[in-house]
């Protein structure tokens, strides 16, 4: 056994720890306070988190001996990436563990949205049976505007064309990424973002929250876009500005919205019981949240926890931080 500490403070598949063990001394801590973190930070070599804890200046300054961050996933807006430079502190991620789980979520809530599933099913459990109240629409007939076309919105791009809808793209990187899409019919891309807003029915977020994209949509924005609008996010909570968010639906701007992260994030392993959380979404009538689940399925889960913790063992071993090689 080698001696190193690997602190886990957010839930990762048992297969990740299981090599992890191989590595080092695991500490699997979920729930902690700030100063149960920052005690066990003292000792702590190696720490895996997801999207719920900070590393922020403080929390790196609080573990002396950090050698390195593992995001068992791929958004980092929770991670103080300039301080862990400075502190020549890797950050390693996992950017397409979790790619296509996330995309079929998102064409579950597209199918959702425009099938009226979840209300049929609660009007049904109140013996409510009458379907002329939940008349729903037919994708073939509707836009879609994909906003990114990263390694989850290209994805929900290949999985939406069998569908037979119009599909707007937009991705504001100049990388070649709108070039893997000419094959595909009734797929455009766009130059802007009002345009793309103000031609869809539905409108689908996969973009990471950074300086550019943090409250990008927002009033300006959303005065722009088509009324009735259906609103996917299945990114990152921080790319909606929430006050903008409900006044648009109030004004029947947004006719529904389906959230999958909010911000700040909750405890996703707090028992009901005792979680405090308050948001200005929760319990909205026209707003399904869900808690951050696109990624939740159990061969995502696997192959992040895997691919991360090979990853780990492969840095320790090249800066040979190992007794011996495993």
């Amino acid at each position: 056994m080698n001696n190193l500490n690997i602190l886990v403070l957010e839930s990762i598949h048992p297969s990740g720890i299981k090599l992890l063990e191989k590595v080092g001394k695991v500490n699997v801590k979920f729930n902690l306070s700030k100063e149960e973190i920052y005690n066990f930070l003292k000792t702590t070599h190696i720490v895996i988190c997801k999207s719920v804890i900070n590393v922020d200046k403080e929390f790196i300054l609080n573990a002396p001996k950090l050698l390195l961050v593992g995001r068992a996933g791929t958004g980092i807006d929770n991670f103080d990436v300039d301080f862990l430079k400075f502190k020549k502190i890797p950050l390693l991620t996992v950017p397409t563990g979790n790619s296509i789980s996330a995309a079929e979520f998102t064409i579950m809530c597209i199918l959702n949205s425009i099938k009226n599933t979840t209300k049929a099913i609660n009007r049904v459990q109140k013996r409510d049976f009458r379907r002329d109240l939940l008349q729903g629409r037919e994708l073939s007939q509707m836009t879609v505007g994909v906003v990114g076309l990263g390694n989850v919105g290209k994805l929900v791009v290949e999985r939406l064309h069998p569908f037979g809808c119009k599909i707007l793209a937009f991705d504001n990187k100049k990388n070649g990424n709108q070039n893997n899409f000419n094959k595909f019919k009734n797929t455009f891309h766009v130059e802007s973002l009002e345009k793309l807003f103000r031609d869809s029915d539905i409108v689908t977020l996969h973009v990471t929250a950074n300086n550019q994209s943090i409250g990008m949509v927002n009033k300006d924005l959303l005065s722009k876009a088509k009324k009735g609008l259906i609103l996917i996010n299945t990114a990152r909570g921080r790319l909606l500005n929430n006050e903008d968010i409900l006044e648009a639906i109030e004004k029947g701007i947004i006719k529904e919205a389906f959230i999958d992260t909010l911000y700040p994030e909750p405890s996703y392993s707090e028992l009901p019981e005792s979680c405090a959380y308050k948001h200005p979404f929760l319990n909205h009538s026209k707003i399904t949240i869900f808690p951050h689940m696109a990624a939740s399925t159990e061969d995502a889960q696997k192959r992040i926890s895997l691919d991360l913790a090979q990853q780990i063992k492969l840095f320790l071993e090249k800066k040979n931080y190992l007794e011996t090689s495993i």
